[in-house]
């Protein structure tokens, strides 16, 4: 007869490589859709890394907060603190401003097309209101380089943003009850989902469609039916990332970062390196590596094969 309460060891790895050059806490990261770069967020600074070694430093005009490419690998887009956006394309080192309401631009989304950019903002309630930040999602079409509002929600928690693969639906964060929006990007028009029991700080799509949500309640759920819940018995969630195939998902919770099979739930592996919470990760495209960007001023590389 098998005891539950017994189980054999999980996986423990530490990290491969670290990439040291921020000054201050990495806040976004993202692999370049070939795949042998990777652009990093912090300071004042958006710098990218060759396989490795440091490259070009984009210099912000505030704090850096997120940074996302767009689907062809030509322009890195860059939020920062003071509510700006600046596309940089590669190559031409051109910067195009995308200038915005104010409010510090906590994450970016491009669409699946690469037609549109969504923002997600910190935006400063008025004087005449009660003190504090309201989220509201932005989406830029970038031919037209103008703004229109998708969502605004006063009191709610979290501005974590992902289209799924075929874009039509953009998923963001909720309420402090654990909510999240399921947004047309066309038209505005939300569904709400549930099931946290606390705010939703962090969310992926896989390859397949399928969304992963990881809250301050400490669980990641899988949204498909029926509905998989992991709990990783640590603190808060802060990031996910699906593996390319889509057979992994990568959690971060505290200093580590876990592994987990998408399909049954079974905790595969921990990784191990860095000092502080991880703030993002990211899986490179052909699946070879995982980064996790982390409170640490480090970025941490894992192996994957």
């Amino acid at each position: 007869m098998t005891n539950p309460r017994i189980a054999a060891p999980v996986e423990t790895r530490t990290a491969d490589a670290t990439l040291i050059g921020h000054t201050a806490p990495v806040n976004a990261i993202a692999f370049h859709p070939a795949g042998r770069i990777l652009a990093s967020g912090g300071d004042v600074t958006a710098r990218l890394w060759h396989d490795g070694e440091p490259g070009l430093v984009f210099t912000a005009d505030a704090y850096v907060l997120s940074v996302a490419f767009s689907p062809d690998g030509a322009v890195l887009a860059i939020g920062d603190l003071s509510g700006g956006i600046a596309l940089w394309t590669l190559g031409t080192d051109e910067v195009t401003p995308l200038t915005g309401p104010g409010g510090p631009v906590e994450n970016l989304a491009f669409s699946p097309d690469g037609r549109a950019l969504a923002a997600s903002y910190a935006e400063r309630v008025s004087r005449d209101g009660p003190p504090g930040m309201r989220p509201t999602v932005r989406v830029w079409d970038l031919t037209t380089r103008t703004p229109r509002v998708l969502s605004v929600r006063p009191g709610g928690y979290g501005h974590a943003l992902a289209f799924s693969p075929d874009g039509r639906v953009l998923a963001t964060s909720g309420g402090l009850d654990g909510s999240g929006q399921l947004l047309d990007p066309v038209t505005g028009d939300a569904t709400a989902f549930t099931g946290h029991a606390g705010g939703i700080h962090t969310l992926a799509y896989s390859p397949d469609g399928i969304l992963a949500s990881g809250s301050v309640d400490s669980t990641i759920r899988l949204w498909r039916d029926p509905v998989l819940t992991l709990e990783p018995d640590a603190g808060y969630v802060t990031a996910l990332a699906f593996s390319p195939d889509g057979r992994t998902l990568a959690g971060a919770c505290a200093p580590a970062v876990r592994l987990w099979d998408s399909e049954t739930g079974r905790h595969r592996a921990t990784l191990f390196g860095p000092a502080e919470h991880v703030t993002g990760l990211a899986f490179a495209p052909d699946g070879s590596a995982l980064a996790g960007a982390g409170h640490d001023r480090a970025i941490w590389l894992w192996n994957s094969r």
